[in-house]
């Protein structure tokens, strides 16, 4: 398993009977201290406590002293002996079934500082294994590896940001001995990574916390030799180091202090720091100022910047006012999914499905970190499966994994002074399925960022050794993030619109960069929607087929209301499998709500209105025809409605049958519409500088068509609409439209509600799980079933 204390070539031959090299289970030293159980069994035989002894460093310690061992280290790289006395000692080439339990507690993780000076409550790591091995006296042999990589895409002034990575990525591969020092910053190199490198002092440094002149030597010179930089020196505070009590204040400090020192000998700008408290922030500054060094709190899963942790140090940031204070943003914070590799990793350990999935279940909750856990710990429990098999993985799934919006980043950005681009997992497209990328990059870039982006692969606290390369990963990943301003596909918001139409005439549509928002994922992550059912149809409309899909929750209390909805997507772009149709859609019928979703042709090329409005007006009078059959609902219980264009399209076609003499919807439902050809204004008068001039021409066609009220309903008459539901965004500056709109409608007659989503910003109900878009369908829900 990963991070495991035995492994194949762990069995040694010894006099006293045989002895069990261990492998320090977690990615950097610790103290022997933290070692609170080890417990043996060979072939089904438990060896006597009293009978072991844990050999580190040419020192013997019986196992009931290992506890107070506060000031010995266990180097990530040392593989100490636990040796056994038994009767009849193992021969070489025997093999036996080993059985080990062990546990440490994690001396910087604190769950609850100590009460009247006892020791606090920390992080358990728990370790279950039952091993077949064959008795060795060799370590087993590293893999080769892969040399034959292509160069990495050059670095340029306009890129956005620094590259390089974390040591920390190779973990794993690091403590089995594959690399010493020097051969890891060598295949750093050979790989094109960098140039930023970044170390965690309590993995990589023999002597932690100190910096010996040996180890400075070392590291210069290897600095030397492949023109690396310095960017990122990791500090932990390791408040439990000791059994009986937490440091003392001045115990944090002194430790701190030391590290800040070390830092500065080797050249590093920035000390990143984690659990310290604001009054040793303020101790610690002076310090900073005198060495010049930067130092960054790390926001690190399950908080993000607004957690109430993180906004005690930001007051107390404000109240020193120092630019050498700032934070360090892993994107550990904002994962929209957990990893594919922990879900494997817990499967191994024996999870089913049903398991993963009230795992995916709890975590996905509002709930705090620690009653997440205890939550699922209950569950498995009552399942009659011990915790314990899974290690330390049933706390850190949600420890590691935070679902904070990755747009709070902006709220800091300023004092965001380097980044942990942190993954788990690459797939075959080159993105993270779990945390969204091109998400990141777009909130990074338009809020100024410029420091360092250092990969950071976690992987190996889930994936077993050997299972991938995590360098070569690393490398991947470096190149995605590389390319990502320039991978094929524009940014249609910077580009000129008929740029970007040109290319979308050329080209089609591209595909979503957005991991896990496809129908699967969608359940996955939100396991109400899993009894959703689907069905593809096509309307024969004036301009072709239309396509149409409904979605209905058998299991659902039927509410009587049904929904036609038109998505967005400026006129040229959308479909059905967007968020903004697709989850939507889901949404609303798990609410008791069928849907029919409507899709429409995109006025690309030599297509205008009123081609996508006779779209929706012929899919319209479809599902009037057939929604008593294929959703279950009475046509006089239906209503139509939609997003951005689709609102528009709506509001249009709602006019259409109003001045046709048809039935109208029961309701209206306009989500951010743009009613007008000027929406910001709310008027005719096109803004010649404004990008939204532009869309609103190419989607008329024509002049007259601006002034025309099918097409934009904004400007015509409002009496003798349905009921109306209009949706604006608080930062939306297509709000006036809307909101001008509704005040049309009730001088109108038309019985009309506004609702005003605060703190929204347009597309809001395009991002799956947004708490935004969340308020605005249960609104919805609330307004249709009224």
């Amino acid at each position: 398993m990963p991070n495991g204390l035995i492994h194949d070539d762990s069995l040694r031959v010894h006099p006293d009977g045989f002895a069990l090299q261990l492998t320090l289970p977690w990615y950097r030293s610790l103290w022997l201290s933290s070692v609170s159980t080890l417990e043996v069994s060979i072939d089904g035989v438990e060896v006597p406590q009293d009978h072991l002894r844990l050999e580190l460093d040419g020192t013997a310690y019986p196992l009931d002293e290992v506890p107070a061992q506060s000031e010995t280290l266990w180097f990530l790289q040392q593989h100490p002996l636990l040796v056994a006395t038994i009767d009849a000692p193992v021969a070489l080439g025997e093999a036996h079934e080993v059985t080990i339990h062990g546990q440490l507690r994690l001396p910087y993780m604190q769950i609850a500082p100590g009460q009247d000076g006892g020791p606090g409550m920390y992080v358990p790591n728990v370790v279950r294994q039952t091993l077949v091995l064959t008795a060795t006296d060799t370590d087993a042999a590293p893999p080769a590896l892969t040399s034959d990589v292509a160069p990495p895409p050059p670095a340029t002034e306009s890129d956005p940001f620094q590259l390089g990575l974390t040591l920390y990525s190779a973990s794993a591969e690091f403590r089995a001995g594959w690399f010493d020092f020097d051969g890891l910053l060598d295949r750093v190199a050979e790989l094109g990574i960098g140039p930023g490198i970044e170390i965690v002092a309590s993995q990589v440094l023999p002597t932690y916390p100190h910096v010996t002149d040996e180890f400075e030597r070392r590291w210069r010179s290897a600095f030397d030799r492949h023109g690396f930089d310095a960017s990122s020196f990791g500090a932990n505070l390791d408040m439990g180091r000791r059994r009986d009590r937490d440091m003392t204040p001045d115990e944090e400090f002194a430790f701190s202090k030391l590290m800040f020192e070390g830092a500065k000998k080797l050249g590093f700008p920035l000390v990143r720091i984690q659990s310290a408290k604001p009054e040793l922030l303020r101790r610690l500054l002076p310090i900073a100022e005198d060495l010049e060094l930067k130092l960054a709190y790390e926001i690190h899963a399950p908080m993000g910047p607004n957690a109430d942790p993180i906004l005690a140090v930001r007051e107390t940031y404000a109240e020193l006012d120092s630019p050498l204070l700032g934070f360090v943003a892993d994107f550990s914070s904002t994962m929209h999914a957990m990893s594919p590799t922990l879900l494997r990793a817990v499967r191994r350990a024996g999870l089913d499905d049903e398991a993963v999935d009230r795992l995916q279940a709890i975590w996905a909750t509002d709930a705090s970190m620690r009653d997440r856990q205890q939550e699922f710990i209950g569950y498995l429990e009552s399942r009659d499966f011990d915790p314990g098999r899974l290690g330390s993985f049933a706390h850190l799934a949600f420890n590691m994994h935070g679902h904070v919006d990755p747009r709070e980043w902006a709220d800091i950005m300023p004092q965001i002074l380097h980044v942990h681009a942190k993954f788990y997992d690459i797939d075959e497209n080159g993105q993270e399925p779990a945390i969204d990328y091109p998400e990141h990059v777009r909130v990074f870039v338009e809020n100024g960022y410029r420091g360092y982006w250092s990969s950071e692969w976690e992987g190996h606290a889930f994936a077993e050794l050997g299972e991938v390369d995590p360098l070569l990963l690393v490398r991947r990943q470096t190149d995605t993030d590389a390319l990502a301003s320039d991978a094929g596909v524009p940014d249609f918001r910077r580009m000129p619109v008929p740029q970007a139409i040109a290319w979308l005439v050329e080209h089609g549509e591209p595909a979503d960069p957005r991991p896990d928002i496809d129908t699967a994922s969608l359940k996955r992550r939100f396991p109400r929607l899993t009894g959703v059912l689907t069905e593809d149809r096509t309307v024969d409309g004036p301009h072709g087929a239309v396509p149409v899909r409904s979605y209905v929750d058998p299991g659902a209390p039927p509410s009587g209301a049904g929904l036609v909805w038109v998505h967005g997507g400026a006129f040229i772009g959308g479909h059905l499998d967007m968020p903004e149709s697709n989850w939507v859609a889901h949404e609303l019928a798990v609410r008791g709500i069928p849907v029919i979703a409507v899709d429409y042709t995109k006025c690309l090329g030599d297509v205008h209105f009123p081609v996508p409005s006779d779209d929706v007006l012929a899919a319209w009078r479809y599902a009037r025809d057939v929604a008593s059959d294929w959703i279950d609902v009475d046509a006089e219980n239906l209503a139509l409605g939609g997003g951005s264009a689709g609102g528009n399209l709506t509001a249009g076609v709602a006019g259409r049958l109003r001045d046709a003499g048809e039935a109208l919807p029961a309701g209206l439902v306009l989500v951010y519409p743009v009613l007008h050809p000027n929406g910001p204004a709310a008027s005719v008068e096109l803004d010649p500088d404004s990008p939204m001039s532009d869309l609103t021409r190419n989607f008329a066609g024509s002049d007259a068509a601006l002034t025309d009220p099918h097409a934009f309903a904004g400007t015509g008459e409002a009496a003798g609409f349905p009921p109306t539901l209009v949706v604006v965004c608080e930062h939306d500056p297509l709000r006036t439209s809307g909101e001008v709109f509704a005040a049309a409608l009730a001088d109108g007659g038309v019985p009309v509600d506004l609702r005003v989503e605060a703190d929204a910003d347009h597309g809001h109900i395009d991002h799956p799980g947004d708490e935004g878009a969340l308020r605005t369908l249960d609104a919805m829900t609330a307004w249709l079933t009224r």
